[in-house]
């Protein structure tokens, strides 16, 4: 594109123009890098859960916040977490080996049938799941007062428990026969 010429995108499913503006040599260059990865990133989402956008009049915070999130998980990438949350049932099978594994730093790896709440952009819920956070290296958070909520609680209960990751997270997509 060159200083000069007119951009014109016009909408053709609602038949009325998008925008209109003139270029302005580079600045103009790099708004256009920024707006056709977010094109491609939003065509990779539509085809890959089947969802369909369309542009509104503005871009929220939480749009590009969702974006990234999923983007990250269909890319396989890491970001620094400060703590991950979760629930742990006590079962017979676990009630005797979960007490010495929440007292070792060790990895961590939690699995989701899909994303809850569902990320939404542009008013569009984005069906993401199976989903899986792996860090390789984390500890628990007041290990001894959850040990021992876990011993105390009876068979079939939820504890809910902290973890603070000492690298960074990845995220992925799982096979629905994961």
């Amino acid at each position: 594109m060159q200083t000069g010429g007119e951009v014109v995108v016009h909408e053709l499913e609602q038949d009325r123009q998008f925008f209109s503006g003139r270029p302005k040599g580079l600045v103009q260059k790099e708004k256009q890098k920024v707006l056709q990865v977010l094109i491609d990133d939003l065509i990779d989402v539509q085809d890959r859960f089947g969802v369909q956008f369309k542009m509104p009049g503005r871009v929220t915070e939480q749009d590009i916040e969702s974006l990234t999130t999923i983007k990250r998980f269909m890319n396989g990438g890491t970001a620094e977490v400060d703590e991950m949350k979760a629930s742990l049932v006590k079962s017979v099978e676990n009630e005797a080996t979960v007490p010495s594994l929440m007292r070792s730093e060790g990895a961590f790896r939690v699995t989701h049938s899909t994303l809850e709440p569902q990320p939404e952009i542009f008013g569009v819920k984005v069906p993401v799941g199976p989903c899986a956070m792996t860090v390789d290296r984390a500890r628990f958070e007041n290990i001894e007062a959850t040990v021992k909520l876990f011993q105390d609680a009876e068979v079939g209960s939820a504890i809910e428990f902290t973890i603070r990751p000492e690298v960074p997270v990845r995220f992925e997509l799982l096979d629905d026969a994961t």
